[in-house]
């Protein structure tokens, strides 16, 4: 007959290097994409207002296509 509970040992030392790496994998895709968003940020807005002001555009229509 089997019991109706049976001890199953949980060694919760077993889930903190997943956990970790988990967590690693966050941060740096966090990290990454800030990063990456603001270097594409900072680029097309030069891109943009460059190409605007060659083409003599207003500056009050540069700006709003800037921001």
């Amino acid at each position: 007959m089997l019991p109706l509970q049976q001890v199953i040992p949980i060694d919760p030392q077993q889930y903190i290097p997943p956990l970790v790496s988990a967590v690693t994998t966050v941060v740096l895709f966090v990290v990454a994409f800030a990063l990456i968003y603001q270097l594409g940020k900072y680029f097309m807005t030069q891109a943009v207002e460059s190409s605007l002001e060659y083409r003599d555009f207003d500056r009050t229509l540069i700006d709003l296509a800037v921001s």
